[in-house]
């Protein structure tokens, strides 16, 4: 569970991002061998009691260590438990996927990814705004910003699937199209940071594609 206070935000943010409270949760691999749910009970009562603006939800929801055939039906159980937990809470809801929300850990066959999406969209509805690749634009302006999410592993080194270089392609077409020539403050969310990655000792993205995302970046 993370918590933040943005106190004393950058001079990029606007007024109403000051004192904005959110709450992430991340890595819970619910249902793999050390989750505990108990703790995750806990820790969302503790999140919930903070009164947060907004919940992060940023990957790894599931876990794909176990028997891959039933997987699919593994995710749309563990998503849905936080459906169900966050039931009550009318605050806004961020989304991004993780390597372990699929089959195949840190691969983006097609196939995957559409039962990855079945599962948000039926355990969030309209509030699932992500795309057929795990990207998305909030419809949310909280804080004056605009709030995107990227489906990171298709970028990472580890990603073999034949269909990434064009998912990558996509993505970055559509975040420029995205992006526009607007100058709103923009939150980007990931599971896997465009940076080092210190738990695998490797870049966490192939580094022609974090070339690309901060010349991207650069121009907006």
């Amino acid at each position: 569970l993370y918590w933040q206070d943005l106190a004393a935000p950058p001079r990029a943010l606007t007024a109403r991002a000051e004192g904005l409270r959110l709450v992430q949760f991340s890595d819970l691999h619910s249902g793999g061998p050390h989750f505990w749910l108990e703790a995750l009970k806990e820790a969302t009562q503790q999140g919930l009691a903070l009164r947060p603006q907004a919940i992060l939800l940023t990957g790894d929801h599931g876990d794909n260590s176990l028997d891959q055939s039933e997987f699919d039906a593994r995710l749309m159980l563990d998503v849905q438990r936080w459906s169900k937990a966050l039931a009550g809470y009318d605050g806004e809801i961020f989304l991004a996927p993780g390597n372990d929300d699929v089959g195949h850990n840190y691969q983006t066959h097609p196939g995957d990814l559409k039962a990855q999406l079945h599962a948000f969209q039926q355990a969030f509805g309209e509030r699932c705004y992500l795309n057929e690749l795990g990207n998305g634009l909030s419809p949310s302006r909280l804080g004056g910003m605009r709030w995107i999410s990227l489906n990171s592993q298709i970028f990472s080194p580890l990603n073999k699937t034949p269909e990434a270089p064009q998912q990558a392609k996509e993505t970055f077409e559509w975040l420029k199209d995205t992006l526009g020539d607007s100058q709103q403050p923009v939150v980007i969310l990931c599971h896997i940071a465009p940076s080092w990655d210190l738990y695998m000792g490797n870049p966490g993205w192939k580094p022609a594609y974090i070339r690309q995302l901060t010349d991207l970046l650069s121009e907006y």
